[in-house]
């Protein structure tokens, strides 16, 4: 009896141990859950707030990126409005020969000199009020054998209109083969393809071409000077 008697007391005891574990249980899983339920809104709200950081970091690089192109833009455009206007200048001042023989010696120095000495006959012929600053030919050696153009740059825009006036004194120089030689202005690219069509024009008219040597060639100020500019015409 004593043995049944204590087997029922340790069977009531477990049966509350039991029910203590499991509300305990209850309670810890009810608090871990709340704590877990209060972490994951406290997570998502963090992540939504940078997520909008992010996007506010976003958009300020995209802002300041277009700031950047706008500025390299802008100097782009002022260093080469400078090249463009120092190309200008020069082409203001300086003048083309077509026909100049070209010497054929191994020596580019040589070569040079022969230049600036056909140049130097020339400026005579035309009674030129100041001498070449310098004197280059423009492109490669011809395969062809026939001389390339001459680049001549005077030292102001009034002795390079002052030659070019004079140009028609060329009428009676001939060269070593026997051909003319004819001045024109340098021109840059689109003020070539023009001064081209117009020849092709005249010469379809009979007309006289207005700036090889036969008259007095007249500059024209409304040339347009804000274009494309090549430095080797």
């Amino acid at each position: 009896k004593r043995h049944h008697d204590r087997l029922r007391i340790n069977g009531a005891n477990t049966s509350k141990i039991d029910g203590i574990l499991n509300l305990l249980k209850s309670v810890i899983t009810e608090a871990v859950s709340a704590v877990l339920e209060d972490f994951k809104v406290d997570l998502h709200k963090s992540i939504m707030e940078m997520n909008t950081k992010m996007r506010d970091l976003e958009e300020l690089v995209a802002v300041q990126q277009k700031r950047l192109e706008s500025v390299e833009a802008a100097m782009k455009e002022v260093k080469e409005k400078k090249e463009d206007l120092a190309e200008i200048k020069e082409r203001r001042r300086s003048i083309v020969a077509i026909g100049v023989p070209e010497a054929t010696c191994s020596s580019m120095f040589e070569r040079s000199a022969a230049d600036i000495n056909a140049v130097h006959e020339l400026f005579k012929c035309v009674d030129a009020t100041s001498p070449p600053i310098t004197v280059y030919r423009l492109g490669r050696q011809r395969e062809d054998g026939k001389p390339r153009l001459l680049k001549i740059v005077l030292s102001s825009t009034f002795a390079q209109r002052d030659v070019l006036k004079k140009a028609h004194k060329l009428k009676s120089f001939r060269t070593t083969d026997g051909r003319p030689i004819f001045l024109r202005p340098s021109m840059s690219r689109e003020e070539l393809v023009q001064y081209h069509d117009n020849r092709r024009k005249n010469y379809a008219n009979k007309s006289l071409a207005t700036n090889a040597n036969a008259t007095p060639l007249q500059i024209r100020k409304d040339t347009p000077t804000n274009i494309f500019t090549d430095p080797k015409n």
